[in-house]
């Protein structure tokens, strides 16, 4: 017996030895991203789509339950056409952005950037398994520039506007989200 729980003390010593081998990063050991810049084709652009959530009211069965949607605003950067559409079911409703926000989303792009960062090849580098989704969608032709998207946690892959310009974009993009439904569109 006392051989059975000496093994077993000494298995539960290995064991928590070598539970965390990992080093812990440093400053010294991540030499950091490599950058690739580039700028979008703006005469090019066919369409830009913004994804946000929204909390919506649905009555069921007598019942009232709060649901969070997902929304889509997807915008024909010539046309300004904006048509709304979500995860929760098939209807879709057409807006008209404004002539001076279509050039203010225009002149955003037009003077922006897009920052592509590689993956930091570092064994001692530790990062969280989790996608950070893109907070807005650019198509040029069959290419779609995802901006705010990053592969993990430590922001491998991430694509997103250079030099805090992704701010000037998001802060349109919030205004947008706030009034879209204000955009009616004139009468054909």
């Amino acid at each position: 017996m006392r051989s059975v729980i000496a093994l077993a003390g000494t298995a539960l010593i290995g064991l928590f030895a070598f539970q965390n081998c990992n080093k812990v990063p440093t400053a010294s050991s991540n030499s950091g991203p490599t950058i690739t810049k580039f700028s979008l084709p703006v005469g090019d652009i066919s369409d830009v789509s913004f994804s946000f959530t929204s909390p919506i009211t649905v009555n069921k069965a007598g019942k009232t339950y709060s649901v969070i949607i997902r929304k889509n605003l997807e915008l024909d950067i010539n046309s300004g056409e904006l048509v709304e559409s979500n995860d929760f079911d098939s209807a879709t409703a057409t807006y008209c952005l404004p002539e001076d926000q279509r050039q203010e989303l225009i002149s955003i792009l037009e003077s922006s950037q897009v920052c592509k960062s590689e993956p930091v090849d570092d064994p001692n580098l530790i990062c969280t398994q989790v996608v950070k989704d893109p907070y807005c969608l650019v198509t040029v032709g069959d290419d779609v520039t995802q901006l705010g998207y990053a592969s993990d946690g430590c922001g491998h892959n991430a694509v997103d506007l250079c030099d805090s310009q992704n701010t000037v974009l998001e802060a349109f993009i919030q205004k947008l989200k706030d009034n879209y439904t204000t955009y009616k569109c004139d009468a054909i």
